[in-house]
């Protein structure tokens, strides 16, 4: 039997790698990221796969979005040193033409991919959302339906990959 396997899906609640590199290089802070100390808590009889990438929002989770857009880590610009280790933490070659990634499409072939396999999703998106708004207090309200209609479509989408891979 293949090893269990936890998806982290979401934001910087889950990926905090960025926020702990501070001139360190991202294997010297892995251990210490919520990923790593779930991954550590789990033990080696679960594998954690991470689709969890800082500043995603409902609609990032649901549709794709730019890796660092938040962070201002963008292709085509000299990158800090901090800036480089967490695109390597994450897997993203510097050099790439976008730095784009879509979370749900990715649990949903990692799934697939091992359908006899135990899969746990563990979900934080929507912060970001509402930061995005804070400026804006009208869409900050306005938007608060629509934000929790997106999280119930990615709560249907994670559940329906149970029923869908089940043979």
């Amino acid at each position: 039997m293949s090893k269990i396997q936890v998806h982290t899906l979401g934001d910087s609640t889950l990926d905090n790698c960025y926020w702990l590199l501070n001139g360190s290089n991202a294997a010297t802070v892995k251990d210490d990221t919520v990923e790593g100390l779930l991954a550590k808590k789990l033990g080696s009889d679960y594998e954690l796969v991470s689709h969890a990438y800082d500043g995603f929002t409902t609609t990032s989770v649901l549709e794709g979005g730019d890796v660092g857009r938040v962070l201002s880590i963008n292709p085509h610009q000299n990158h800090s040193t901090r800036a480089r280790a967490y695109l390597d933490n994450r897997k993203i070659n510097p050099l790439s033409e976008r730095f784009f990634a879509h979370p749900l499409n990715d649990l949903k072939a990692a799934v697939a991919k091992d359908p006899e396999s135990i899969h746990y999703v563990v979900i934080s998106v929507g912060g970001n959302d509402f930061r995005e708004r804070l400026l804006n207090p009208i869409a900050l309200l306005t938007d608060i339906g629509q934000i929790q209609e997106r999280y119930l479509r990615i709560i249907k989408e994670v559940k329906d990959l149970k029923s869908k891979n089940r043979r």
